[in-house]
């Protein structure tokens, strides 16, 4: 466990947190994206097969990628995020989505080894303040309670996720900055949210509760927060060449109105047209492995195998449930945390 250091990218492969910077503000254009591409094509396997039914109902210009086995450029997948279901959010109405536990195991998300890093992984709550988490990668303060520089999921959404970033071209990766979450971690995260509300908004406790779980699920084993599942991650897309993340508009983890992913949808300026096309270049990008985006984060994705994911997705049943990382076994007991 790393405590009070930057984590040593060319050691871990895992984020910016070696560099200050946190966004790349260069306009995106894909030409070096195609320059790259040729000149590492020779140590470049290029992506996988990702086949099922998901594939089908994905935009044409990106199915055919897909089907193809080429490389997913932002001109490809800048197509409108599609709207979520606009109720059930503050009352967790995914919940009652009834869960038929597959028994898949948690593993620890490694990243890629190859030289291309095309999946990387920082923990971003190892290091952060309790106050400040809208600064992903400050290393100053205390850990929060809980957290590992090692990310968790579930098997299949592991594998999954390297094969979405064999999609990227070269010199993108895919960022993964938070998996499973341990209870202790989901609940400072909702109880900073509640008093953030609290104090910056005025809202009473209660409502503020209820506020808090657009942005952090209520710690609870029935129905099972996102994260305690094992199949929400919260991703990003890191430039590698040039160093930090691609700017999405806001930094990780914001919890104003703007982190919304369909925010800029409507944009009117230059800037928030980039700010528009990363947001879909990643949303697209995480669609093709059959996952949903939670609509107020930009970041946070749900595999359609938990109850969000199925939610969004219009499934009738969700097979991932509550898992307890450190034993690796499932615990379905319906009482709240």
């Amino acid at each position: 466990m790393l405590d009070n250091e930057y984590l040593d990218l060319d050691k871990w492969g895992s984020g910016s947190a070696a560099i200050e910077k946190v966004h790349s503000d260069e306009p995106l254009s894909t030409d070096w994206m195609r320059d790259d591409l040729e000149s590492c094509r020779h140590e470049f396997a290029g992506p996988v097969a990702i086949e099922g039914d998901h594939v089908d109902e994905l935009p044409k210009s990106i199915r055919d990628k897909v089907t193809n086995r080429k490389i997913l450029l932002p001109e490809d997948c800048d197509i409108p995020i599609p709207p979520p279901p606009k109720d059930g959010w503050t009352d967790r109405r995914w919940g009652q989505i009834p869960i038929q536990e597959c028994g898949e195991p948690l593993v620890q998300i490694e990243p890629s080894m190859e030289s291309l890093r095309r999946l990387g992984t920082h923990s971003a709550y190892v290091h952060q303040n309790h106050e400040g988490l809208i600064i992903p990668f400050e290393t100053t303060g205390p850990r929060i309670r809980g957290a590992s520089v090692e990310l968790f999921a579930r098997i299949s959404v592991v594998q999954t996720l390297h094969d979405i970033a064999t999609y990227l071209p070269p010199g993108l990766n895919l960022m993964v900055l938070d998996g499973h979450r341990p209870p202790q971690v989901q609940n400072a995260l909702f109880e900073v949210q509640v008093k953030r509300l609290m104090r910056e908004q005025g809202m009473l406790e209660e409502i503020a509760r209820k506020e808090a779980q657009k942005y952090v699920s209520r710690p609870s084993k029935n129905p099972p927060a996102p994260h305690s599942t094992g199949a929400a991650v919260d991703v990003a897309i890191y430039n590698h060449i040039r160093g930090g993340m691609l700017n999405f508009g806001t930094l990780f983890d914001d919890m104003s109105e703007q982190a919304s992913s369909d925010y800029y949808e409507n944009a009117t300026t230059f800037q928030e047209t980039q700010f528009r096309l990363n947001r879909r270049y990643l949303y697209w990008l995480m669609r093709i492995g059959n996952f949903r985006g939670w609509p107020f984060e930009w970041w946070h994705f749900d595999h359609v195998k938990d109850q969000v994911g199925a939610y969004i997705a219009g499934k009738t049943t969700a097979q991932y449930g509550y898992i307890h990382r450190w034993v690796n076994m499932l615990l379905p007991e319906e009482e709240d945390l």
